[in-house]
């Protein structure tokens, strides 16, 4: 496959694939197509995903593996919600869990009743340890999810993209 594309949640896997669909690739967002995937999931191999289908990531060689960040004070805030509110805490636990496996980080098992300090402590650290994640793996290269329009550097027919277009507007 062409794309392996991860973050921490809240980061820009979406708009990240939806770049490169407008640049002609078949990347899914949360689902495999043909040039590859784009999840904040697939930084770790698991039976269960939350949410998408599971997939075993070791089947594929993957040319190219984007690392997106995301400025912190922007994304914090979208992570808060993520971490309380997920469907059934699903994205918070199965990062937690992640988290406490690979550095015995032991994170707490709700955030529900946390105050406003507490919640930026736990988004604050689980966006640091799911980047460190990711950065284990053979990155080919880190980009801003505010400049996005480096991915025009994979353009197959010189195409550039200046500005990012969601598919339902």
């Amino acid at each position: 496959k062409k794309f392996l594309i991860l973050a921490s949640p809240r980061s820009g896997t979406n708009s990240s694939a939806d770049f490169l669909q407008q640049l002609n690739y078949k990347v899914g967002h949360e689902n495999m197509q043909n040039d590859g995937i784009s999840s904040w999931m697939c930084a770790v191999h698991s039976n269960h995903y939350p949410f998408q289908k599971s997939l075993n990531l070791q089947e594929f060689h993957f040319e190219n593996i984007i690392h997106i960040v995301r400025n912190p004070f922007n994304m914090i805030p979208s992570l808060i919600l993520e971490n309380k509110y997920s469907p059934n805490n699903k994205s918070y636990l199965f990062r937690r869990h992640f988290i406490q496996k690979e550095f015995n980080i032991n994170l707490p098992e709700n955030t529900l009743n946390h105050n406003l300090t507490q919640d930026i402590e736990t988004a604050i650290l689980t966006y640091i340890y799911w980047n460190k994640i990711i950065e284990k793996k053979k990155i080919t290269l880190t980009i801003k999810l505010e400049n996005l329009n480096s991915l025009n550097r994979f353009s197959k027919n010189n195409k550039k993209i200046e500005k990012l277009v969601k598919k339902n507007q």
